[in-house]
């Protein structure tokens, strides 16, 4: 219910300053804007991409920090939590009062995801962990290999992959995306293969 209120998704070259390493043409920014809404206070959440080149002969980029907003939630409406109460014996009443006095614990949210300031000056939480552990274990990496610097790097490509992509597929072509222009070709396949199957059973 929340990216209900996402009004505008926009990129924005930033310029590095007086990093020399950094490429201006691939360090970005990208900007939602909301509309008012109950969840949270800000008008918009930012996503910045510091890089620096690490290979100019092939113009290859590393990741050196990923800042985002920090979301101001309202009282009571930040979906990246939920309260978790000890398992008590009885009707409902009991269970509300023992949920509204247990402790906050994360819970699975784009917000937690997406907007997840990434750097080597910012110690990584455990659903952190968890999600790099994840992308690893994908690449058949050994667990007892795999340190803090490793789980920052994984999370770091992975955000960089998924912030391209809203950069260079998504943006630039929201309308033919909105259309239906943009879907992948596989929708249509799909769709001739059940009218195949219909006509087979019939």
């Amino acid at each position: 219910p929340v990216l209900d209120y996402l009004e505008d998704i926009e990129r924005v070259l930033v310029d590095p300053g007086e990093d020399e390493e950094a490429d201006v043409s691939k360090h970005f920014k990208l900007v939602f804007r909301f509309a008012q809404n109950p969840f949270f206070e800000n008008e918009e959440l930012t996503k910045d991409y510091n890089l620096v080149l690490a290979n100019p002969y092939c113009g290859e980029v590393e990741v050196k920090a990923i800042t985002c907003s920090t979301i101001r939630w309202k009282t009571g409406k930040d979906v990246t939590v939920e309260r978790v109460g000890k398992k008590v014996k009885g009707g409902g009443a009991k269970k509300a009062k023992a949920k509204k006095s247990g402790k906050e614990e994360a819970r699975p949210s784009f917000f937690r995801d997406f907007f997840r300031t990434l750097s080597h000056d910012v110690e990584l939480t455990d659903d952190a962990r968890e999600m790099a552990m994840d992308l690893a274990n994908g690449d058949d990496e050994d667990e007892e290999d795999i340190d803090d610097e490793a789980m920052l790097a994984y999370l770091m490509d992975n955000d960089y992959e998924i912030g391209t992509a809203l950069r260079d597929n998504i943006i630039p072509f929201a309308v033919r995306w909105y259309t239906g222009e943009a879907s992948p070709e596989e929708d249509d396949e799909d769709d001739d293969d059940e009218e195949e199957e219909e006509e087979e059973e019939e």
